[in-house]
């Protein structure tokens, strides 16, 4: 029967020596004997041992489960029932952290990397995040909206090729084009624009905000506090502002 010395042992499960000596001390890995010089001594059996708490340590098991797992001689049904709640415990530690790593995704979108704002600004961001969740339903109302034009102009369009007219067309257009501009004062007077540079919420003026280069979420806009050109962030417009 093979047998080895701390170091031995250590080498050949990839462990340190310090491991071997700490697992030692906690009771889960005892030498198989002490030799004549007083030197711990191992053998294949600690070894399989070793190997198996190094297992049951990468699976999330603490040594206090080890403990119990080891010194009971359990099944693999305690360790199944074990890793269960491990695995649920895991998962909701997954959620958590990336239910964070949104959030600050979310958070990093309404500042940038030169931003000069002070961090008392973070609150007012927070606030505004929150509240911007209102926005959601003035965007659905405005789809709608949009889908109903787009009707009537397809209607008008397909009028006009099966009849061979331009009449049907171009009685629709005026309609088309005045539902346009109600919609779009509409959409104006619900949203305000959040500077990313200074976190100034501002209102742009119409001519600003038609012809402005957009994404569904922001629109780009010289900021009137700091007179920086970015793509502002479409926030809802408080009673104060309206």
């Amino acid at each position: 029967m093979s047998t080895y010395t701390t170091g031995d042992i250590a080498k050949r499960c990839h462990v340190s020596v310090r491991t071997v000596q700490y697992y030692d001390r906690q009771g889960i890995l005892r030498p198989s004997q002490m030799s004549d010089a007083n030197r711990r001594v191992y053998t294949d059996e600690e070894v399989k041992k070793l190997k198996l708490i190094i297992v049951l340590k990468e699976l999330g098991c603490s040594l206090k489960d080890i403990k119990l797992l080891l010194r009971n001689e359990e099944t693999l049904k305690t360790l199944s029932s074990m890793l269960k709640v491990k695995e649920d415990e895991l998962q909701q530690d997954i959620n958590k952290k990336e239910n964070v790593v949104k959030r600050i995704k979310e958070v990093r979108k309404y500042f940038n990397k030169t931003s000069i704002s002070p961090i008392t600004h973070l609150y007012d961001i927070d606030h505004i995040m929150k509240e911007s969740l209102n926005l959601k339903s003035i965007r659905k109302k405005l789809w709608l909206a949009t889908g109903i034009v787009g009707i009537i102009q397809y209607t008008g369009l397909v009028a006009s090729i099966v009849t061979k007219e331009k009449e049907p067309f171009l009685s629709v257009t005026p309609v088309t084009i005045i539902y346009a501009l109600v919609l779009t004062y509409y959409y104006k007077n619900n949203v305000s624009y959040l500077c990313p540079n200074c976190q100034n919420v501002f209102n742009p003026n119409t001519l600003d905000f038609i012809k402005a280069q957009h994404t569904p979420k922001t629109r780009k806009l010289t900021c009137p506090d700091c007179h920086e050109t970015h793509f502002c962030i479409e926030v809802p417009k408080n009673e104060e502002q309206c």
